[in-house]
């Protein structure tokens, strides 16, 4: 058994079920939501940067999606605008939600993750799953089937995923990268580039760790700044006091690691803050004083993107 990388078993109890409980309420927040808006703002967003930097539409490319998660909705609605796409992730997905896909889910990512898994399932992820078949297939008007080879079940630092596929044109990945760690990552990024078409590009969304975002803390999720709601957690709580850790592993990583690391194989055509200067409203004198050491991109960044082109002089081109 493998435990996901999505929980950590030192984290207190006490701390875990608190998490547990804030996530169930924002899964019965989100029941009734039947607007796939954001997915298709998603899948249009990266057919454009594929007709920017490659010329051709998303459909007519190889994608990859790294960590499709345990809701692989934006994969399922990319296959459902014809393109050709398949992702990896430790977590194992549910696609029709039988008992030997959530027994598969805890003897791969263990009981918590299973418990999870099933609460999500049936309070909303199966019924939205419903929906976005029958919307996807409503638009194609010909019934959507979910192809389970195209969600491989691995680790990404794994070689043996990506002999499998060469001459991806577009690989892309939001809000991962933070939880791999970093020596996986030095294995990922060469095998990344070394799989690509020379001209590819790698879309990449890390939730910077420095950033008011960057603990995973939920109640200091991005959604969640502008609302009048109670913290036990302060601003930045994960760089100064960290007396509630978030039940999730963290990498560490800054803005200027991820430059450092990306600019081993590949080229940085973009760097793009999603959402500038987030969490400033709870900066104040002293606690800017406390965290002298960080620069303001730091704690301002939170989630950016980064598109990367591999280096046509890199270690892992020459292989």
């Amino acid at each position: 058994m493998s435990d996901s990388k999505s929980s950590l078993k030192s984290t207190p109890t006490l701390d875990r079920i608190r998490e547990w409980i804030a996530l169930v309420r924002l899964s019965l927040a989100d029941a009734g939501n039947r607007d796939f808006s954001d997915l298709q703002a998603a899948y249009l967003q990266h057919n454009q940067i594929a007709q920017n930097y490659l010329g051709r539409p998303l459909s007519a490319c190889k994608v990859i999606e790294i960590g499709y998660g345990a809701r692989p909705n934006r994969l399922i609605w990319f296959l459902g605008q014809g393109v050709d796409i398949t992702g990896i992730d430790l977590d194992q997905p549910i696609l029709r939600g039988t008992p030997a896909e959530f027994f598969a889910v805890y003897r791969r990512n263990g009981w918590e993750r299973a418990i999870k898994t099933v609460a999500r399932w049936f309070i909303n992820e199966r019924n939205l799953r419903r929906a976005l078949l029958a919307e996807l297939s409503h638009q194609r008007n010909t019934p959507l089937k979910l192809p389970p080879e195209r969600l491989t079940v691995g680790d990404a630092a794994s070689e043996d995923f990506w002999t499998q596929h060469r001459g991806v044109n577009y690989i892309f990945s939001e809000d991962v990268f933070e939880h791999i760690p970093p020596g996986s990552l030095d294995r990922i990024l060469p095998l990344i580039a070394a799989s690509m078409d020379p001209e590819g590009v790698v879309f990449v969304k890390p939730m910077v760790y420095t950033g008011i975002c960057g603990g995973h803390h939920v109640e200091w999720y991005p959604h969640t700044l502008n609302q009048p709601i109670e913290r036990r957690t302060e601003p930045w709580e994960h760089l100064r006091k960290n007396r509630h850790p978030a039940n999730t592993y963290l990498n560490k990583l800054t803005l200027a690691d991820y430059r450092s690391l990306f600019s081993m194989h590949f080229d940085i055509l973009e760097e793009t803050c999603v959402r500038p200067n987030l969490g400033s409203q709870f900066m104040t004198p002293d606690i800017r004083l406390e965290l002298s050491q960080y620069p303001d991109e730091e704690l301002f960044s939170n989630g950016v993107v980064f598109l990367l082109r591999p280096r046509r002089n890199s270690p892992s081109s020459q292989k």
